[in-house]
């Protein structure tokens, strides 16, 4: 369950070019610095294949005690899976009495993942040297992106081949940090 094939993960921190000291405003006076300066925008972007997962059927025709993995007769991949209906069904049949089937360990995968989340700051100075005070606004999965739980992979049941588990949907934070 943690052969993930690729992953990507990368992130920014951007201190926008306004204010004092800056290339747009730097004659600014204290209190448009105050307002437009020491602004700051950052983000992480996380983009995933899916996990493995196994279809298996209930009982145990080979009477060896052990997992139901049945026959496998195809790819059982669909050029378009939907939440729905995540692999084909037909490409899995249960196996004869007394053998083991055909059909691997972990041999489809479920969806992958797609995250973006988003940072927007300020710093603002105060009268002591060193000390300031950092506002954050933080969105996580701030695109809203649906993060898909993995598919049923038990046959024979109403909710094979669905998919009825999602991650976090969109988290809003607001923050302040005194710094000294």
């Amino acid at each position: 369950m943690i052969d993930m094939r690729q992953s990507f993960t990368s992130s920014f921190t951007w201190q926008l070019p306004f204010g004092k000291n800056r290339a747009i405003g730097s004659n600014w006076g204290g209190a448009a610095d105050a307002i437009l300066g020491g602004w700051q925008i950052g983000g992480l972007v996380s983009l995933r294949t899916g996990f493995p997962f196994e279809v298996t059927f209930p009982g145990d025709p080979q009477n060896s005690g052990t997992t139901n993995r049945g026959d496998r007769v195809g790819s059982g991949v669909l050029s378009n899976p939907t939440i729905d209906n995540w692999f084909d069904q037909s490409a899995f049949v249960v196996s004869a009495p007394g053998v083991y089937g055909t059909n691997g360990r972990n041999v489809l995968r479920g969806p992958g993942g797609k995250n973006f989340d988003f940072m927007l700051g300020k710093r603002f100075r105060m009268p002591w040297e060193g000390h300031t005070v950092q506002f954050r606004f933080e969105a996580f999965n701030f695109t809203n992106t649906p993060q898909f739980g993995q598919p049923n992979g038990g046959m024979l049941r109403a909710a094979t081949g669905t998919i009825n588990r999602a991650g976090e949907p969109r988290r809003i934070q607001f923050g302040l940090k005194y710094l000294f």
